[in-house]
């Protein structure tokens, strides 16, 4: 069955900065949380992207996280995109 293209949306919070470093430390997820392996793979999808969709009004803390995301993606191989949004007329 194909699912399509498997993307993390990543929020630059908590939870989502959560679930990124459980994706790229899987097999440290799964001994912290007691279970194996095979079950966080099972719960957990294979990312292909990080995508963040920048507003351009997060607290600063907020970028200076997505920053650091980005790096920890491009040392493992694990693809980053920022989106945002242009206004391309003013009503």
């Amino acid at each position: 069955m194909d699912n399509g293209i498997q993307f993390l949306s990543l929020g630059g919070g908590v939870d989502s900065s959560a679930l990124l470093a459980m994706h790229i430390c899987r097999d440290e997820s799964a001994e912290i949380l007691g279970i194996t392996r095979e079950e966080l793979d099972a719960k957990l999808p294979n990312w292909e992207w990080v995508v963040f969709a920048d507003p351009g009004s997060e607290w600063k803390a907020t970028y200076e996280n997505i920053e650091y995301a980005k790096t920890i993606c491009e040392k493992v191989g694990l693809n980053f995109k920022i989106v945002t949004y242009e206004q391309r007329y003013v009503r």
